[in-house]
């Protein structure tokens, strides 16, 4: 699972910076940062939370986090490589089109 993505696309999507996540989850930023470097996972109260106040459900920022790795059965694999676009641009029909993931302002 890469929490990093997931992270990052939510606080795109909403325009969060490392500040506003950590207050949102009661987090310091530094973790909130590590998060992002993918040198800590984050806690289901910390996904929890973020996902309650952005207003985009939980199984959505875990779809986001999921990465074929994930998926030990190669059969399983790859139908997930095959509905990934389709659910993704599912996905985007709830909480509108997904933002470029590239940097996300630090302060």
């Amino acid at each position: 699972m890469n929490w990093s993505i997931s992270v990052t696309k939510l606080m795109k999507r909403v325009n969060l910076n490392v500040t506003d996540v950590g207050k949102i989850t009661d987090t310091h930023p530094a973790i909130v940062e590590l998060t992002l470097t993918r040198e800590h996972e984050p806690s289901s109260v910390f996904l929890e939370k973020l996902s309650n106040r952005c207003g985009v459900p939980l199984p959505i920022l875990i779809w986001w986090a999921m990465e074929p790795e994930d998926i030990v059965d190669p059969e399983k694999r790859d139908t997930y490589n095959k509905l990934e676009p389709i659910i993704n641009g599912l996905i985007n029909l709830i909480v509108g089109e997904e933002p470029e993931v590239d940097s996300i302002k630090t302060k």
